[in-house]
């Protein structure tokens, strides 16, 4: 094994470690198995599964692993510093990339998954636990902290103008200058309005830019498995650049879809099953699951029906289903 170099971070030797191992690394991450008296392991996500290595003498030491295929069930719960996963019972906590090693997690497996709810305050350390007098202590170093960083910024730096400079006529250039762009001028020399040109400018198309729903309308007429077309989407759609007003759009039609009854009422009909997936998933993707948001808890439940009945995992009428369905009108309740 060829030794590792001198001044790269830890992360960056265990990547170089990890690829003779795993040729699909999608995260790399402090993380620890529950109980485990290590100090040193690092998970490591791939498209296969989860892997936990001990760093010992420049080598990786395997210690655990789960396979997305085999996970059954899925527990999360994201606190401020970390996330603890838990997999088929087994408990891992991860320091950084918590939130795209679960969507990892949900995305390569059948699992159900289970979202434990915390209000913002419950995933700060000394509140997790709900005990008072960690909450006392916890008050007390916050403030003490946030008092010493603060004393750092008290004075106000005053800005110095040079002796030679007079802000008057700083002030002329500055004018002159705006005044020189706002004169645009024809090929023939007339005066063109500036507002003219900036008409003509949005007017021209856009090149080379690539709409999601070609994309789905593709991928739905190919002859693909129902799970084979829900992973392109998916792929899709961590690839896919959101507006606010693309995330609103999207907000506001899988509730129509929900409220009518239609969204699940023709699950052989793909481009719409493909269409919604995109929609909810760009939702869950789009909002912070700290802030526990209620759109993107409806968003969550509506994937979840969506594309398990589209897989033919769950039946359109199984207990899942409907309690999806009762967690989603809780949800409407909160959003409206």
């Amino acid at each position: 094994m060829s030794e590792i170099k001198e001044g790269k971070s830890k992360i960056e030797q265990i990547k170089e470690l990890a690829s003779a191992k795993h040729t699909d690394i999608r995260f790399i991450t402090d993380g620890t198995i529950e109980g485990s008296k290590n100090n040193t392991e690092y998970a490591i996500a791939t498209d296969t599964g989860l892997f936990f290595y001990l760093l010992k003498k420049d080598s990786l030491q395997p210690l655990d692993h789960v396979l997305w295929k085999d996970v059954k069930e899925i527990k999360v719960d994201h606190l401020a510093m970390r996330t603890n996963l838990t997999l088929n019972g087994q408990n891992y906590r991860l320091v950084n990339e918590g939130k795209k090693i679960t969507n990892l997690a949900i995305e390569k497996s059948e699992a159900k998954v289970e979202k434990v709810d915390r209000r913002w305050h419950q995933k700060i350390l000394g509140f997790r636990s709900g005990t008072t007098w960690k909450k006392i202590i916890a008050v007390i170093a916050y403030l003490f902290l946030f008092g010493f960083i603060g004393s750092f910024f008290a004075e106000e730096e005053t800005p110095v103008i040079s002796e030679e400079e007079n802000p008057a006529e700083v002030a002329d250039e500055e004018i002159e200058a705006s005044d020189e762009k706002k004169e645009v001028f024809d090929r023939d020399g007339s005066r063109e309005d500036e507002n003219d040109l900036g008409e003509v400018a949005e007017e021209e198309p856009i090149e080379g830019k690539v709409f999601w729903e070609d994309e789905i309308i593709e991928i739905a007429a190919t002859d693909q498995s129902e799970t084979e077309k829900h992973d392109a989407v998916m792929a899709l759609v961590s690839d896919y650049e959101f507006t606010k007003e693309e995330i609103t759009t999207f907000e506001e039609q899988i509730i129509s879809d929900f409220k009518d009854g239609t969204y699940l009422a023709d699950i052989e009909n793909h481009e719409y099953m493909l269409k919604n997936i995109f929609k909810a998933r760009a939702i869950d993707i789009f909002y912070e699951d700290e802030l526990m948001e209620p759109i993107d808890s409806f968003a969550f439940d509506f994937l979840q029906n969506t594309k398990y009945t589209y897989r033919k995992v769950d039946a359109v009428d199984s207990e899942a289903v409907r309690t999806n369905a009762e967690q989603m009108k809780a949800s409407l309740s909160e959003i409206e």
